[in-house]
């Protein structure tokens, strides 16, 4: 057992198949909620059980959002945290791989998404606002 392990670790130590198997299970147990927001890890969605659950989700009336950033907004934020930490998901260095997990999880992200949400260039209280614009239409 990981106990409090960062997701980086928990990520190193079990894999990745089973790391996509523990966020799906974890995203399943917030079935329960009525109304409210569950931020998502960037992979979720990329693993079969956390895609139909998603599925599922919308099919039950969920609103899915995908805040989209380009690839030099996710390399400037992620510069901004502690690299050193973070598996990489290509076997490059984590800076360098983003165009490449951008391109393949972009597609998928487009596809499931309700709604898009541009960030890059905007500041926290604009999307914000864009997020409760959208959480107002949908009823939530």
């Amino acid at each position: 057992m990981l106990g409090r392990a960062s997701a980086a670790d928990a990520l190193r130590e079990l894999g990745e198949a089973a790391f996509r198997a523990g966020e799906a299970k974890a995203l399943a147990d917030v079935r329960v909620l009525r109304a409210g927001v569950v931020s998502l890890g960037g992979g979720t969605p990329t693993g079969k059980a956390g895609s139909l659950l998603l599925h599922d989700r919308r099919l039950a009336g969920a609103t899915l959002v995908y805040l989209r950033a380009e690839p030099p907004t996710l390399r400037s934020r992620l510069a901004a945290t502690d690299v050193a930490t973070r598996p990489s998901l290509t076997g490059a260095d984590p800076l360098v791989e983003i165009e490449v997990v951008f391109a393949r999880r972009d597609p998928l992200y487009l596809e499931i998404a309700d709604e898009v949400i541009a960030v890059d260039g905007r500041g926290e209280d604009d999307v914000l606002a864009e997020l409760l614009r959208i959480a107002r239409a949908s009823g939530e």
